[in-house]
C-alpha cells in the first residue's frame, strides 16, 4: 500500500504520506501557538485543502468525508479543445461540484466551462497567472460551503479517478495531500 513517516520538531507534528501507486503525499502540520489551537493549513496547486482536518463537527458529532463538500477547482488558460471533457470525466467520476477559473484565456474556454452543467465558470478578463487563478477559486469554494478542495489542470492530463485516493488520505487527517506525475521523467511531457 504505502508508507508514513513521523517526525516532531519544535512545537509541530509532521506526517508524511507516500502511496507508491500513484505518487501521491501529504503532510499535516500543527503549531497550536500559531495557528490559534487549529491546524494550519498550506495552500499549493495539486493540493486538497481540509478546512477543518480529520473531522467536521456540527451539534459535537462527526460528518464523514463521504458527507462532506468536496469542490474540484481547474484554473484554465486557453484549454477550448478539452476542458469541456475534462470537466464531464470529472462529473461522470462523483464529483458534481466543479469550479472552472478561466484566466483571460484568449479563446473559448471560459464558454464551454459554461456549457457544461453544473459547473461555476469564473473569469479573470487579464491573465492574471495560476496562482492568481487558484486563489479566486478557493476563495469561491469557501463561499460555495466547500469542506474539501481539490485542484486540477484543465489540460486532461490529470486522472480524475484519483481524485478518491487523494481525499482519502484527507480523512486520514491529512490537511495538504499533494499528487504528482508519474515520478519516470521519461515518461513526463517535455514542456
Amino acid at each position: 500500500m504505502g508508507r508514513a513517516k513521523s517526525t516532531g520538531t519544535a512545537g509541530a507534528l509532521t506526517r508524511t504520506a507516500h502511496l507508491s501507486d500513484v505518487g501521491v503525499s501529504g503532510y499535516t502540520s500543527e503549531n497550536p501557538s500559531k495557528t490559534g489551537g487549529h491546524r494550519s493549513v498550506r495552500s499549493t496547486p495539486a493540493a486538497i485543502l481540509s478546512r477543518e482536518g480529520i473531522a467536521h463537527e456540527a451539534g459535537g458529532r462527526v460528518i464523514p468525508l463521504a458527507k462532506r463538500k468536496i469542490v474540484v477547482l481547474i484554473p484554465a488558460y486557453n484549454e477550448e479543445s478539452v476542458i469541456g471533457d475534462v470537466l464531464r470525466q470529472i462529473r461522470l467520476a462523483g464529483y458534481p461540484d466543479i469550479v472552472v477559473v478561466d484566466d483571460g484565456s484568449a479563446d473559448e474556454t471560459y464558454q464551454k466551462a459554461q456549457q457544461v452543467e453544473g459547473v461555476i465558470a469564473l473569469r479573470h478578463f487579464l491573465n492574471r497567472g495560476k496562482g492568481a487563478a487558484m486563489k479566486t477559486g478557493i476563495e469561491a469554494a469557501k463561499l460555495l460551503g466547500a469542506d474539501v478542495v481539490v485542484t486540477m489542470d484543465g489540460d486532461g492530463q490529470h486522472d480524475p479517478g484519483d481524485i478518491g485516493r487523494l481525499v482519502s488520505l484527507v480523512d486520514e487527517g491529512y490537511d495538504v495531500v499533494l499528487g504528482t506525475r508519474v515520478m519516470d521523467r521519461a515518461t513526463m511531457p517535455s514542456w
